[in-house]
């Protein structure tokens, strides 16, 4: 069973991705504000810790990484 298959988006699947993953977002956000506020640090913190990783992924990428021609 393969679990992670590699594919090409069109820029307006990738735009309904981004549209519809803000507004999930912003529903959490207003039914759990008062939590978010309290934790704001906390999350702050998280975000770039979970960044970090693709950051150096990405800026390390070699020109022979798949999707490029040599």
């Amino acid at each position: 069973m393969v679990v992670f298959v590699s594919k090409r988006w069109r820029p307006l699947d990738l735009g309904i991705l981004k549209g519809s993953s803000f507004l999930v977002g912003a529903i959490v956000g207003a039914y759990a504000s008062d939590w978010i506020r309290e934790h704001l640090i906390v999350l702050a913190l998280a975000a770039v810790l979970l960044a970090i990783r693709p950051a150096i992924a990405y800026f390390r990428a070699e020109a022979d990484s798949p999707g490029t021609k040599a």
